[in-house]
């Protein structure tokens, strides 16, 4: 239960209810947010206050009952489940455009490409030997036509020469 509901019940001021709680439950008081206590701190809460005569509780509101408490639970149950599936969807939602980035980002053609990288791409399969007879192959290519030899960082070498893709495919023939 909340302040505001706990002084609707027993018809006490707002005030005399927030101080009585952070007198007996300091711990949950925290200024600009929502204090909840249990039903039965909420129950003593309201005994306390009647018995120190500080109000009369209101004949029209009952006083909570344990099945006030699992409707409570049932209710926060639901909310919680609500606010799980709204956060599950804008999950759903922001993979799904992320994956359609990454595919936009595969669409782009790239101009140079690694030995390897080029061999994947056309799913071509060449040993390490034959990869190092084409990279001469391409270096002297590509200086013939005036192309850039770039370099590339590579997991397994540190760094690899990358090659125009028009060079690459007059070399590596399917």
């Amino acid at each position: 239960m909340t302040i505001k509901q706990i002084a609707e019940i027993t018809g006490a001021h707002y005030n005399t209810v927030y101080n009585k709680i952070k007198k007996e439950y300091s711990e949950l008081v925290e200024n600009g947010k929502r204090t909840e206590l249990t039903e039965s701190d909420a129950i003593k809460i309201i005994k306390d206050i009647k018995k120190k005569n500080l109000v009369n509780l209101n004949e029209n509101v009952k006083v909570p009952t344990q099945n006030s408490e699992a409707e409570e639970k049932f209710q926060r149950l639901q909310e919680l489940v609500l606010l799980q599936a709204q956060t599950t969807q804008s999950l759903i939602n922001a993979l799904s455009k992320n994956i359609q980035q990454s595919k936009q980002i595969e669409l782009i053609e790239q101009d140079y490409y690694s030995i390897l990288a080029y061999c994947n791409l056309k799913q071509i399969k060449m040993t390490t030997s034959e990869a190092i007879r084409y990279g001469k192959e391409l270096v002297k290519l590509s200086n013939e036509k005036g192309y850039e030899v770039r370099k590339v960082k590579d997991e397994r070498y540190g760094h690899v020469n990358s090659y125009s893709i028009d060079v690459l495919e007059q070399v590596i023939v399917l």
